[in-house]
């Protein structure tokens, strides 16, 4: 059953190397950038206090990684790091995405169209997407958007699983045709994945 993926907790290693992962990370940085990232965290905590402490999952938002890899991608500005922090945190709870472990998505699973096919040698998920197995429909539109997030979302937990931290996606064009085209579809995904999931995706 596809939402049992849900249900996966980091191992212990897994844990071990995402911790050696963040302080070579953080090694790296300059004392200005330490300062950014302690200073977000400050204000991490204060607006999940202030906006969502009751939240189940608030140590999730707060997590030091997560919150270093948004300061990455945002180039250590701090207020637009944590505008985009802040957006990503509003997003999880719209989309209810700890939720989405009982969504039925049996009828995407079936096509195999977007699947794990392992792990490459830095232990990072890879997921496929055959393009020629996807059918653009209108009517369903949202729902493989949803499945595609669904997927993403379930290669980050696993990739914290086993402590690489990232994933990867191939985009396989074997056998595709013009019918096969869906770029609007595309375009969602990928926005997702670079304002929702910030250095998740090797590229």
């Amino acid at each position: 059953k596809s939402n049992e993926k849900y249900k996966m907790e980091p191992k212990r290693e897994g844990k071990e190397e995402l911790t050696h992962r963040l302080e070579a990370a953080k090694s790296g940085l300059t004392e200005e950038q330490l300062k950014e990232l302690k200073a977000l965290k400050i204000a991490a905590h204060h607006f999940i206090d202030d906006n969502h402490g009751d939240s189940s999952h608030k140590k999730y938002f707060q997590d030091e990684f997560i919150l270093l890899r948004f300061l990455i991608s945002e180039k250590f500005e701090f207020e637009k790091t944590l505008e985009k922090w802040k957006e990503w945190v509003s997003w999880r709870i719209q989309e209810k995405m700890e939720e989405r472990k009982d969504t039925d998505f049996s009828d995407q699973m079936e096509t195999s169209k977007f699947y794990h096919f392992g792990f490459d040698r830095e232990k990072r998920p890879i997921l496929i997407f055959k393009g020629a197995r996807h059918i653009p429909d209108p009517d369903t539109f949202d729902h493989c958007v949803d499945f595609c997030i669904y997927m993403i979302e379930y290669a980050t937990r696993l990739s914290d699983q086993v402590g690489s931290g990232e994933f990867i996606i191939i985009y396989d064009r074997e056998g595709f045709e013009r019918s096969n085209t869906d770029l609007e579809m595309i375009k969602k995904v990928f926005h997702v994945i670079s304002n929702y999931y910030p250095r998740r995706m090797r590229e």
